[in-house]
This record gives C-alpha cells, sequence and structure tokens, in this order.
C-alpha cells in the first residue's frame, strides 16, 4: 500500500512530522496522539483524515475532512490530497479522480498527485495513460517513486509460478488447494465486503476460509489475488518485481493461516 510523505509542507511543526513518521510506521494511534498536539488546523485534521482511514474508521476520517475542509477551505492542496485518500479508500472513484486531477493543476510539483492517477488511469484500464502519469512522478521524485515498469501477462503468471515453486516446503503445503488468481487491479465488487480493508492500491488479498474455519464456514472459497499493475508500480525491474511478488504471497498464506496484520508481521511476513 502507498504512504503518504506530507510532501510539500515545509515548515512544519514537529508534532505534524512526528504524526507523518507514526503512519508511516502503521501506527495510527500514535499518529492521533501526535496530531492532537499540533497548533496548526489544517495539518492536525489532515493527518486525522489519513489515520482514522488507517483504522479502518470512514465515518470519523470523513468527520476530520470536514473540519479540514473549514480550515484550509475546498480547494487547498491539503484538502484535495486528504479528499482523494479518503475517495479512494471508500471506492469513490469518481470523486477521487476530480480532486487528485485537481490537485495535478495547482500543486504540478506534486508527485503524489501523478502517482495517484497513474493509480486511477490502471483502475479503468488504461496502461499506457497509467505508465505516462507514473513517469511524470517518477520524474518529480526519483527517489521515492519507481520508474514505469511492467511485463506481459505470460511473463507475470511465469515469475508468479516460479516464486511458489521457491516456497518453503510449509507454505506450500498451506495454499495446495488455495487458488492465485491474477488480476491487474482490485474490484469495487472484491472490495464490496470489506472497502477499507481493500484499498485499490492493494498489492494482494487473500478472501475465504483460514485454515481454521469450519467447512461451510466461510462463503468464499479460500483465495489469494495477485495485482499485477499495483505491483508493476512499485518496482523498478524483474527482480524487485519477483521479490515483491514473493513477499505479497507470504503476507497473503501469512492471512490464510488465520493469522492478523499483526501476527503477520510480527512473523516477518509483513
Amino acid at each position: 500500500m502507498r504512504r503518504d510523505d506530507g510532501g510539500g509542507q515545509g515548515g512544519a511543526d514537529e508534532h505534524f512530522e512526528a504524526a507523518l513518521d507514526r503512519l508511516a510506521d502503521g501506527a495510527p494511534d500514535a499518529a492521533l496522539v501526535e496530531a492532537a498536539r499540533e497548533p496548526d488546523p489544517v495539518l492536525r485534521w489532515y493527518v486525522e483524515v489519513l489515520a482514522h482511514l488507517d483504522l479502518g474508521m470512514a465515518e470519523a476520517a470523513r468527520g476530520a475532512l470536514a473540519r479540514l475542509t473549514d480550515a484550509a477551505g475546498a480547494d487547498a492542496p491539503e484538502t484535495l490530497r486528504a479528499g482523494a485518500e479518503h475517495a479512494l479508500r471508500t471506492w469513490d472513484t469518481p470523486a477521487a479522480r476530480r480532486r487528485t486531477e485537481r490537485l495535478a493543476e495547482i500543486a504540478p510539483d506534486d508527485p503524489w498527485a501523478f502517482e495517484t492517477l497513474a493509480l486511477l488511469a490502471d483502475m479503468d484500464g488504461d496502461e499506457d495513460a497509467a505508465r505516462e502519469a507514473q513517469g511524470r512522478a517518477h520524474d518529480l521524485d526519483p527517489d521515492a517513486v519507481a520508474a514505469p515498469f511492467a511485463v506481459t501477462d505470460a511473463e507475470f503468471d511465469r515469475t508468479v509460478e516460479e516464486t511458489l515453486a521457491r516456497l518453503p516446503g510449509m507454505f506450500r503445503r498451506a495454499i495446495a488447494h488455495m487458488r492465485i488468481v491474477r488480476e491487474p487491479t482490485p474490484s469495487p465488487e472484491l472490495a464490496e465486503a470489506a472497502p477499507l480493508d481493500t484499498p485499490p492500491d492493494a498489492l494482494g488479498l487473500f478472501v475465504g476460509a483460514t485454515i481454521h474455519d469450519l467447512d461451510g464456514e466461510a462463503e468464499l472459497p479460500a483465495t489469494i489475488y495477485l495485482f499485477r499493475r499495483n505491483l508493476e508500480r512499485a518496482v523498478a525491474d524483474a527482480e524487485t518485481l519477483a521479490e515483491e511478488v514473493r513477499i505479497t504471497l507470504l503476507h497473503e498464506i501469512g492471512h490464510a493461516l488465520g493469522l492478523d496484520e499483526d501476527e503477520v508481521a510480527a512473523m516477518g511476513l509483513a
């Protein structure tokens, strides 16, 4: 998943910077503590939108976004960016597109805007437009954004199969009867049950019965999804793609074993 770095917020208070660090560390509760100490209301509510989204609290994030809009204005970069994040995470893609396109107009040096436009283009199935937007984001921040990279469907399938063959035996046994499905990006249908748990930029997803479920307890068959275009945008070459596929598979196998996000991370599968 993408992490926010507060780009363009020069001169920010130390609490804002600390809050962004906590978000990057996967600690949204700690980010909220830091945000509450931030004297600038624009920066405080900006962080609160992102932190509540990470906590799966869409309505709280919406409330923080309303306060941010009151404090900064609807056309402020902070409002547009936080609003686009909220729209993406709640699968309101038209609103995400409007806000991101407007952000790109008023902040043409913001790589996040173009990286997000690349994601939105891939969600529309327009890989050429996605690569163009990704290239713009990379030009603006080559250290943080990978250059455009893609493989054919056949090459991606081969990478997945080779990665599966190299997994330790315990993991191969765990997925022996699971489906491994390749899709370009997540779909609204996949996200319908738990939208905040299935962000559009997810690299992988596990759905269905874990090994701890009783027969018939889960509505869906055990399936691991790998999202090719999201994986491609996260890497620079075939070698790092193979490594990202391996990490993503192990992470989703962890969920298939019945582990939650914290347990997956504790096992080194995050």
